[in-house]
């Protein structure tokens, strides 16, 4: 009769308690939860980003390859190519027009030149023949230095310019700079630049992409970087020296038809350096300039497949996370079941994070999400050293 009424005593404690603490309790997490969101608001994006990027490449190690695109097609003016002619590279614009020119009779869709072209070049009179007849499916590269000056975007003569007008003359060009991560590897490119007069310029890859039907990077809407698809298995590329092309042009011309041609260089001192890009399975993680710059021409051709979710319904998801989390915590009456849920569902998370990214190309983050867990299931516990503990309610 004892233990019956003590144990009685102490459930109506416990009713007692959970009467007054649960909604309290309640309160003080969803509180910690919102100034979660607010404080995610200030941290960077990413917060760790070693983290992300290590996470994003195991992403790209474990996925199929994706084959490029077909009507891709690349010409390297490789050293056999300026080894075939006496002439520097500086007084070959003749003979380059004229090449590009027979290309376009061929039926290519665009070709888009991935070289900082001299000077001299204003005076061949094939290449401003080449720009007037083309100047819609020609791209010409630009080169912004780190001061904002432009370099190198003097190829065309007086009258060239005056015939195509400043606007015509002006999306000619390009910008081919690139953006490396701290670790030395390039992830993503950019559609635009804004130049010193803070007006958007086209990124040479975007203003290429059209030759595959890719739609104008020049609305407002138009996110300015973009995610590297690095599934696409640039071994498979179709790559011509420019000293085969004569050959090619005579024997069998449509092996440029409806191809977009990008001809750039892979020779020493052509300022086309090898860049590092992340590892993929069987593949190496060094390219030449011309193939990463392949790279984000189809990427955009393919619409970008490489994506993320917006950061306010990750931030506002996250929040959520934290806030139940914070809540099991404050108000279970043991935490290691808590604790051993949390990391199981971080794990599952991270695992889900992997097939997600191969069937839909969706880039989940990973470490602002499970950081704003972390923090409030901290706080959680601090708090609940300092709250009211439950009453028992065995009794001997």
């Amino acid at each position: 009769l004892v233990r019956g009424l003590r144990q009685a005593v102490l459930e109506a404690e416990r009713a007692r308690w959970k009467a007054r603490e649960v909604p309290r309790r309640l309160a003080i997490a969803a509180l910690l939860g919102a100034s979660l969101a607010g404080l995610s608001l200030l941290l960077p994006w990413p917060p760790i980003p070693a983290a992300e990027r290590w996470i994003g490449d195991l992403r790209l190690r474990t996925s199929p390859a994706r084959q490029p695109d077909p009507r891709i097609l690349l010409i390297t003016l490789d050293e056999a190519s300026l080894e075939s002619s006496p002439r520097p590279l500086a007084d070959r614009a003749d003979e380059i027009g004229r090449g590009l020119s027979r290309i376009f009779a061929a039926g290519a869709r665009g070709v888009a030149i991935n070289l900082q072209l001299p000077a001299q070049w204003s005076r061949s009179r094939s290449f401003a023949d080449l720009v007037l007849h083309h100047p819609e499916d020609l791209t010409l590269a630009a080169f912004s230095a780190p001061d904002g000056t432009l370099v190198k975007m003097d190829c065309l003569d007086a009258l060239t310019k005056v015939a195509l007008g400043p606007q015509r003359t002006a999306d000619l060009f390009g910008f081919v700079n690139l953006d490396e991560d701290r670790d030395g590897v390039v992830r993503q490119g950019r559609l635009w630049f804004r130049d010193v007069d803070r007006f958007r310029r086209s990124s040479w890859v975007a203003r290429a992409a059209r030759g595959l039907g890719a739609a104008s990077s020049s609305g407002d809407e138009t996110p300015q970087r973009f995610w590297i698809d690095g599934r696409i298995d640039w071994q498979r590329y179709d790559p011509i020296s420019w000293r085969q092309v004569p050959a090619v042009l005579d024997r069998n011309p449509g092996r440029f038809a409806d191809r977009l041609v990008l001809l750039g260089g892979d020779f020493r001192g052509s300022g086309d350096d090898y860049y590092r890009v992340p590892q993929t399975a069987g593949r190496g993680t060094a390219v030449s300039g011309l193939t990463l710059q392949a790279l984000m021409v189809d990427t955009i051709g393919a619409g970008l497949p490489i994506r993320e979710p917006g950061k306010m319904p990750v931030l506002v998801a996250a929040a959520l996370g934290a806030a139940l989390a914070m809540t099991g915590i404050l108000c279970a009456r043991r935490t290691r079941l808590i604790a051993i849920g949390l990391a199981a569902a971080a794990g599952a998370y991270l695992a889900l994070s992997l097939p997600i990214f191969w069937w839909t190309g969706l880039r989940l983050p990973i470490t602002a999400p499970l950081l704003l867990v972390l923090l409030g299931s901290l706080a959680a516990l601090v708090l609940r050293r300092n709250l009211s503990s439950p009453p028992e309610v065995s009794a001997s």
